[in-house]
C-alpha cells in the first residue's frame, strides 16, 4: 500500500470526461513539476542552490518573539540566505514588531487586532526594491490575517509575496471568498506567491468536500499548490496544513520541506528562476580590517624598538613630527597590514561550539528518523537527546554573555553592544544617504557632499556671527578688554617618559582613528618603544612655541541629529584628532590649570571642567540660592541662556588677548596662537574625503584644551553686571535675580540684559534669544503672562527646564524630573525583562549597574528628597528589577533580594550620594561658597562634635534641599563613617551598617 507521505493528495481531485484536446495538462500545463522531497540541513546546503536564484521559505513559529533567535541561529547554519521568509502565527503586537529584526532583512507584518495569538510576516532581502501592498494586508477578527509585498524584477514586471494565516475555527467558505476578493486585487499579469498556514489539510481533499473546493478555487485563479507531503507529523498522524500556491508555476527550479524542530509545522520553501531588481549598493568598496594579533603587535613593537630614531632629532618641530609619523605608520602598515573583511549575513552564534554543532546535526538527524518512521520509540529518543542539548547550549549561552558583560561593565558601548545581540535588536543603517539637497540642487556624488559638509562645519560659527554683525554697537569693542591683567606668568617646564607613560595609560581604549589611521588603543600598546622621539618632539615644541602643523589637521565625520537627513544643517561634526596630540595637550592642561587654580584666574561660580566641582555642586549652588529666596518670601527670575554653537564662534583675536591678561605670554603665548591658528579639516564619508580646509574661527572640538580655553574666554562675563548672579557649566550659562517684587526684578533683569547682550555682542558670541528659558520661582501666585523682553524678542515664562541632565520645575517639586527618569528606567526594565532568559543573575547585576542605577543616582542628592509621592514611582520600578535579577515571580517580596544582590535601596542611594558629598564638604573637597552654608560643631565639650548645625528654616520645601536634608542625614550616620579618611572607606562602611540593617527585618 502506498504511503500517505508519499501520495500527492492533489492526483486525488475529479477528473471529469473531457475530450483531450481540451486537457489544460496536456496544452498548457505539460511542464514537469520538481518533487517535493524532505531536507535536512546537509541536504539542503549539498543540493539546494540559493545563491543564483530567488526563493521562499515558510515557517508558522507559534509566537515570533519567543522563537526569533532560535530561528537566528537555524537560518545561520545555510549557506546562503532566503530572498523572502515568510511567517505565519507571529503573535506579534504594535509593540514588539520593530524589535524583532533579522539582520539584513526588512521587515513588513499583520498584527491580529484585538485577540491574542495569528499575524503574519514577511521579511524581504533590503537589496530588493518593494513595497508593502496595503489593499493585499488586512486582519479580519476570526478570519484571516495577510500581508503582501511587492518586488520589482528586472523585465519591468513584479511579483507579489503573500502570507496568509487562516483563524482555527473559522469556516473555510467564508476564507475562500476572502481571499479570492483579495487575490482578485491583483492584474492578470502579476506573478504571485501565497504562502501561509492555511488550517486546512490538503493530504485528504476528498474527506473534505469544503477543502475541495478551495483547491479548486485556487485552480480557476490560475494559482496551483507546491507542497504535496505533510508539513506538521506526529506519532499519531500527519497533515498537510502549510503550503505554497504560485500562478507560474513553471518558475519553480526546487521546493520542498524542511526537517526543522522549531515548532509543530515544518517549514516549506520554493526555488525558482525570477529575477529581481537589486538595489545598488551604497558602498561598493570592499571593507578591509586591521591584522592586530597579538603576534602582529609584538613584530610591529619589535621593529619600532629597532628603528633609528635619531632622524626625528632635527630642529623644525614641523618636520620632526612628519618623520616620525611617516615612520611610525609605515611600520604599523607593515606589521598590522589590512586584509579583506569576509561578510555574511548570518553568523553562528560564539557560544555554539564545533562540538555543540555536531550534537545540533545529531538532534536533527533524530528528528528526521521520527519523522519518517513515526515511532513513539524514536520521538521518546529524539525528545531525550533534544531536552539534553538545549539545557547545554542555553548554559553555554548564558556563560559567554556572562563573561562579554563582565568584560564591558565600565563600557556604556560594549554593554548596549551585547545588548543588541542578546535582545535580537540590529543596528540601523547609519551610512550618510546617497544623495542630498543644497540650494535647490541635488547632489548625489560622494565627494561633492563630503566637500559640502566640510565648507558647511568650516563656515557655520563664522556665518553666525555675520548674521549677528549688523546689531553690534560699536562702543561695545571696549567690553573686549573687560579682563582684568595679572602680573604673573605661566611657565610650562619640559615633560618627561615617566608624565608621557602616565598620561597615556590612564587614556580610554577608543577604536575611533584620527587622519592617520592611529588609534588609542594601538598607541597604548607601543609607547614604551617611542617615548625617545615623543620627548624630542614634545619638548621641542614648547622650547621654540610652534604646535606641529601635522598635529593640527582634524578628521570630521557628519552624524545625524533630527529631521530630513537629506539636508546638510542637520548634521552635527564629531572631529576626530590626531592621537599624539592629545598627549601633549593633557600635559598641557595640566600644568595651566595648576596655574589658573593657583593664581585663582577663574570665575568662583564656573563649575566646568574643574577640579572639586561637578554639576552636583552646581545644581547644589543654584537650588540652594533659590530655596533660600523662597525661603525669604522672594521670588527667583532665572534665565537659562541658549548660546548659537558657542564653540565655533570663538574669536581667536580676542581669545588670545584674554589669554595674555590672564598671564599666558610668551613662548606659551606663542604656542597656543600657533595651536589655534591654521588648523585644518577634511570630512570623511565613508571611503571618500573631502578637500581640506582652513578653520578660521572656533574652539577645536574633540580636543583636550577646548573646553579649557572656552571657559577662559567667557570667565570675565561675570563682570558686565553687579545685579545679575551667575553660574556657569561651561557654556550653559545661567543668570537670575531675586526680591520680593517679581515686577521690579524683571524690570531690572531687562536692564541689565541689554548690557549682557552687548558684552556678547562685543566677543562675537550669538545669543539665541528665542531658545532661552526664562524660570521664575515662589511659592507666591504671580499670575499669567509674565515674561521678559529683550532685543525684540519675547523670553516666555516656562514651567520646566533640562539643566545639567536634570529637570528643574517651577516649584522645584522634581515631579519632572522623576517622571522623565522613570519612563528611561521603564524602557530598560523593558530590555532586563526581554533578556532575562538568556542571562544568569550576574550579567543581569551588570545591567542594573549600567542601565538602572546611573538614573537612580545621578545628582540625587539635590532631588532625592521630592516628596515620596513622586519617589514612589522609582522604588516600585527598583523593586521589580530585583525580581528580575533574581528571576522571581511578580508578588515576590524584595526586601529579602535587595540583601541578597548586594544593592541599596532607591531611598540609601540617596543618603550615600548625601553623605559622601557631605563628606567633601566637611573636608573642603568643594568650592568654599558651598562648604560656608554649613558650620562644623568643633566645641570638644560638645557631645555632638563632628555634626553640623541644623539651620532653621521656615518652609517645607527648604527642608527638601540639599543643605537641610545634607545635615540630617550626616549628623545621623555612626561615628565610625563620619571618621573615613576616603570616599571609598566612607561607601563601604556606610554599605556594611545598612545591609546589616535590612538583615535585622
Amino acid at each position: 500500500m502506498t504511503s500517505r507521505l508519499e501520495t500527492d493528495p492533489l492526483d486525488l481531485f475529479d477528473l471529469h470526461n473531457y475530450e483531450m484536446d481540451l486537457d489544460p495538462e496536456k496544452n498548457m500545463f505539460n511542464f514537469q513539476k520538481p518533487p517535493c522531497n524532505y531536507y535536512s540541513e546537509e541536504e539542503f546546503n549539498s543540493k539546494v542552490d540559493l545563491q543564483n536564484f530567488f526563493s521562499l521559505v515558510h515557517f508558522n513559529c507559534r509566537s515570533l518573539y519567543a522563537n526569533i533567535n532560535k530561528i537566528n541561529d537555524y537560518l545561520a547554519a545555510f549557506k546562503s540566505k532566503f530572498s523572502v521568509i515568510a511567517f505565519s502565527e507571529t503573535w506579534l503586537n504594535m509593540e514588539k514588531g520593530d524589535d524583532l529584526g533579522i539582520n539584513g532583512y526588512r521587515l513588513f507584518h499583520t498584527d491580529r487586532p484585538e485577540k491574542r495569538g495569528g499575524g503574519v510576516a514577511l521579511y524581504v532581502d533590503y537589496k530588493y526594491n518593494c513595497e508593502m501592498v496595503e489593499n493585499m494586508s488586512v486582519a479580519i477578527d476570526d478570519l484571516l490575517e495577510s500581508v503582501a509585498i511587492e518586488i520589482q524584477l528586472e523585465t519591468n514586471r513584479s511579483v507579489i509575496i503573500f502570507c496568509v494565516y487562516r483563524a482555527q475555527g473559522s469556516k473555510i467558505e467564508e476564507f475562500q471568498k476572502k481571499l479570492s476578493e483579495l487575490i482578485d486585487i491583483l492584474p492578470p499579469q502579476k506573478s504571485l506567491m501565497l504562502c501561509g498556514d492555511f488550517n486546512m489539510d490538503f493530504m485528504n481533499p476528498q474527506d473534505c468536500i469544503t477543502i475541495k473546493e478551495f483547491v479548486n478555487e485556487m485552480y480557476c485563479k490560475h494559482v496551483f499548490p507546491v507542497i504535496t507531503r505533510p508539513t506538521r507529523v506526529t506519532s499519531t498522524g500527519a497533515t498537510l496544513l502549510d503550503n505554497i500556491f504560485l500562478n507560474e508555476i513553471q518558475n519553480i527550479t526546487q521546493n520542498g520541506i524542511l526537517l526543522s524542530d522549531l515548532s509543530d509545522h515544518l517549514p516549506i520553501f520554493i526555488v525558482c528562476q525570477l529575477k529581481p531588481l537589486v538595489k545598488t549598493p551604497k558602498d561598493k568598496t570592499p571593507k578591509f580590517i586591521r591584522m592586530r594579533t597579538q603576534r602582529e603587535i609584538n613584530l610591529f613593537r619589535q621593529d619600532l624598538v629597532n628603528f633609528d630614531w635619531d632622524s626625528v632629532c632635527v630642529t623644525d618641530v614641523n618636520e620632526a613630527y612628519e618623520i616620525f609619523v611617516k615612520n611610525y605608520v609605515n611600520l604599523y602598515n607593515k606589521n598590522c597590514p589590512f586584509k579583506l573583511k569576509k561578510t555574511s549575513t548570518f553568523v553562528n552564534k560564539p557560544w555554539i561550539t564545533p562540538g555543540l554543532q555536531k550534537a545540533c546535526r545529531k538532534k536533527n538527524k533524530m528528528y528526521g528518523n521520527f519523522v519518517k518512521y513515526r515511532t513513539k520509540t524514536l520521538e521518546v529518543k529524539y525528545k531525550t537527546y533534544k531536552n539534553r542539548l538545549t539545557t547545554i547550549m542555553r548554559r553555554a549561552e548564558k556563560d559567554y554573555y556572562k563573561n562579554k558583560l563582565e568584560k564591558n561593565k565600565h563600557n556604556n558601548k560594549g554593554i548596549w553592544k551585547t545588548l543588541k545581540e542578546v535582545s535580537n535588536r540590529h543596528s540601523q543603517d547609519k551610512r550618510i544617504p546617497e544623495y542630498f539637497v543644497h540650494e535647490g540642487k541635488v547632489i548625489n556624488d560622494q565627494t561633492q557632499i563630503a566637500n559640502e559638509f566640510n565648507s558647511f562645519f568650516v563656515n557655520v560659527g563664522t556665518n553666525i556671527v555675520k548674521h549677528r554683525e549688523n546689531l553690534i554697537h560699536t562702543e561695545s569693542a571696549s567690553l573686549q578688554q573687560n579682563t582684568k591683567k595679572i602680573l604673573n606668568s605661566i611657565y610650562i617646564d619640559e615633560i618627561t617618559e615617566q608624565d608621557i607613560l602616565t598620561i597615556v595609560r590612564k587614556s580610554k581604549n577608543k577604536t575611533s582613528t584620527d587622519c592617520d589611521g592611529i588609534d588609542m588603543i594601538i598607541v597604548k600598546q607601543t609607547i614604551d618603544c617611542i617615548l625617545r622621539p615623543l620627548l624630542y618632539i614634545f619638548n621641542l615644541s614648547f622650547r621654540t612655541g610652534i604646535f606641529p602643523k601635522k598635529m593640527k589637521v582634524a578628521k570630521i565625520i557628519p552624524i545625524f541629529k533630527q529631521n530630513d537627513e537629506h539636508v546638510f544643517t542637520n548634521y552635527r561634526p564629531v572631529s576626530v584628532l590626531s592621537q599624539f596630540s592629545k598627549i601633549i595637550e593633557k600635559w598641557f592642561i595640566q600644568k595651566l590649570d595648576v596655574f589658573l587654580e593657583k593664581n585663582s584666574l577663574l570665575f568662583e561660580y564656573q563649575y566646568g571642567f574643574r577640579s572639586n566641582r561637578s554639576t552636583s555642586t552646581a545644581l547644589i549652588h543654584l537650588t540652594e540660592e533659590i530655596l533660600a529666596a523662597i525661603d525669604k518670601k522672594q521670588f527667583v527670575v532665572s534665565l537659562f541662556l541658549d548660546l548659537q554653537k558657542a564653540f565655533d564662534t570663538v574669536n581667536h583675536s580676542i581669545l588670545l588677548s584674554k589669554l595674555g591678561n590672564y598671564g599666558i605670554r610668551g613662548i606659551v603665548y606663542k604656542w597656543l596662537d600657533s595651536y589655534l591658528n591654521n588648523r585644518q579639516q577634511y570630512v570623511q564619508i565613508n571611503h571618500s574625503k573631502s578637500k581640506y580646509e582652513t578653520v578660521f574661527s572656533g574652539i577645536p572640538q574633540g580636543s583636550v584644551i577646548g573646553p579649557k580655553l572656552f571657559i577662559l574666554f567667557i570667565n570675565d562675563i561675570h563682570e558686565i553686571s553687579k545685579k545679575l548672579n551667575f553660574l556657569l557649566f561651561a557654556d550653559d550659562t545661567t543668570v537670575y535675580r531675586s526680591g520680593e517684587n517679581l515686577e521690579s526684578v524683571i524690570t531690572s533683569m531687562e536692564k541689565e540684559l541689554v548690557v549682557l547682550q552687548r558684552w556678547f555682542d562685543a566677543n562675537k558670541l550669538v545669543l539665541n534669544w528665542e531658545k532661552t528659558k526664562c524660570m521664575i520661582f515662589g511659592t507666591r501666585n504671580y499670575g499669567e503672562n509674565r515674561y521678559i523682553k529683550i532685543d525684540g524678542t519675547v523670553i516666555n515664562n516656562v514651567s520646566e527646564v533640562k539643566f545639567l541632565g536634570v529637570i528643574l520645575d517651577n516649584k522645584l517639586s522634581w515631579k519632572l524630573h522623576i517622571d522623565y527618569i522613570s519612563k528611561k528606567i521603564s524602557k530598560n526594565i523593558g530590555i532586563l525583562y526581554k533578556v532575562k532568559r538568556i542571562l544568569d543573575k550576574d550579567a543581569l547585576h551588570i545591567l542594573y549597574c549600567s542601565l538602572i542605577a546611573p538614573y537612580l543616582l545621578y545628582c540625587n542628592e539635590v532631588w532625592g528628597k521630592a516628596c515620596k509621592c513622586y519617589s514612589n514611582r522609582l522604588i516600585l520600578q527598583q523593586k521589580k528589577v530585583m525580581r528580575i535579577i533574581n528571576h522571581t515571580g511578580p508578588r515576590q517580596h524584595t526586601h529579602e533580594l535587595f540583601v541578597k544582590s548586594n544593592i541599596l535601596k532607591f531611598s540609601d542611594l540617596v543618603q550615600l550620594n548625601t553623605a559622601v558629598t557631605m563628606w567633601k564638604i566637611k573636608n573642603r573637597l568643594v568650592p568654599d561658597h558651598i562648604c560656608c552654608k554649613f558650620k562644623l560643631i568643633t566645641d570638644d565639650k560638645n557631645r555632638r562634635k563632628g555634626d553640623f548645625y541644623l539651620p532653621y528654616v521656615r518652609t517645607s520645601l527648604r527642608q527638601r534641599g540639599f543643605v537641610f536634608t545634607g545635615i540630617k542625614v550626616w549628623n545621623s550616620l555612626i561615628t565610625e563613617i563620619k571618621k573615613s579618611s576616603t570616599i571609598s572607606q566612607l561607601k563601604r562602611l556606610y554599605k556594611k551598617e545598612f545591609f546589616e540593617n535590612y538583615k535585622l527585618f
